[in-house]
């Protein structure tokens, strides 16, 4: 891969990512590997992974997308590596490979329509529900994403989510400046960490 440095939503050095990040995920899952995939622009509260790991009897578990009905988020999902599963997830694969070649030649930062991305493809196999998945939707109340920031502040305090994915927003730049802004920032200038702001977040 020819990218470096940061890459923004729904261009082409982005989604190449993605489509790499879906053919390892794909390896892992016929290697019969337990999959919990999530970004790293989350702020983690509690420790969501014994409740995700005990939902026995399902393929998958996905995360709504706040504002888009049918579309579920593409950075947290739980998988179980299923036949189910992986199925669903060579179907994404044999997807996002022709997309790659649809965009072999393009620059990094060259924008990609948003119909055209693993979320999108991934949103669809879901909804058929393709070789029977079985498929639990999380609710957004517990794994909450960047919608949260722009609730009421009645609504955002009546809620107890796990993780609050910090989305809805482009640029890692941004990203961080919305954390910083609601003290959700650990990373002190000399790059250590604040553990007394984190003790004010998480809850053990």
């Amino acid at each position: 891969m020819s990218s470096k440095g940061d890459q923004t939503y729904s261009h082409a050095g982005y989604v190449r990512l993605m489509i790499r990040r879906t053919q390892i995920l794909l390896k892992m899952l016929q290697n019969n590997i337990e999959i919990f995939l999530f970004e790293v622009d989350c702020l983690w509260i509690k420790n969501p992974v014994p409740i995700l790991a005990s939902n026995t009897g399902f393929d998958i578990l996905v995360n709504p997308v706040s504002n888009r009905p049918g579309i579920v988020a593409g950075g947290f999902i739980y998988m179980f590596p299923t036949r189910a599963t992986k199925y669903l997830w060579n179907e994404l694969n044999n997807k996002l490979t022709k997309l790659e070649q649809r965009i072999r030649n393009l620059p990094p930062g060259r924008g990609i329509s948003e119909g055209e991305n693993d979320q999108i493809y991934l949103s669809d196999l879901v909804k058929r529900r393709v070789d029977g998945l079985k498929c639990k939707t999380l609710p957004l109340t517990e794994f909450s994403d960047g919608k949260w920031y722009s609730f009421p502040n009645k609504t955002r305090t009546a809620s107890d989510p796990y993780v609050v994915n910090n989305n809805w927003v482009n640029g890692n730049q941004n990203k961080i400046s919305r954390a910083k802004a609601w003290g959700h920032w650990f990373i002190r200038k000399d790059n250590s960490c604040d553990t007394e702001k984190v003790k004010e977040i998480v809850k053990l």
